[in-house]
């Protein structure tokens, strides 16, 4: 059984989502700020007509500052919430056999990313790092975004 994921860099580490999580690659568009929003929360921006919170995934992951002039957007479901996040490059959709998925479990990865990764895919000399959005958006920052949108 395969999966597909969207791969994208942050820093030079390559990372990987679900395909299924994913609704689509925006261009890096004016961001609003969210007063007192956590320091990963860049701001909202309008998608269409749509109020997108994003997140700076470098923030994030604890890896520091976007160049924002490279950014992309990846505007992924989370539950039911369009949540978009700020990565530094695009990189491919690539297809992976479920077995050549690997625990993540025991991995040292820098930072805050960790606790984000679940599984390392090996292709090549590649390694990718797969990010469960899950993990990404704690209840409390759902929470938090939500009441600032609605505001």
């Amino acid at each position: 059984m395969e999966e597909q994921f969207v791969t994208f860099f942050v820093g030079d580490k390559l990372f990987a989502v679900n395909i299924f999580d994913v609704r689509e690659v925006v261009r890096f568009e004016k961001i609003i700020p969210i007063p007192d929003a956590p320091a990963y929360v860049e701001g909202v921006a309008n998608l269409r007509g749509i109020v997108l919170p994003v997140i700076a995934l470098r923030k994030r992951l604890g890896f520091g500052e976007t160049d924002l002039s490279r950014a992309k957007i990846v505007v992924v479901m989370v539950e039911d919430i369009l949540v978009g996040m700020l990565v530094d490059q695009i990189d491919r959709v690539i297809h992976v056999s479920k077995d050549h998925i690997q625990d993540a479990a025991g991995l040292s990865l820098s930072g805050a990313a960790q606790h984000f990764v679940d599984g390392i895919i090996q292709q090549g000399e590649e390694i990718i790092y797969r990010v469960d959005i899950r993990r990404l958006f704690t209840v409390e920052m759902r929470d938090f975004l939500e009441k600032k949108i609605v505001e």
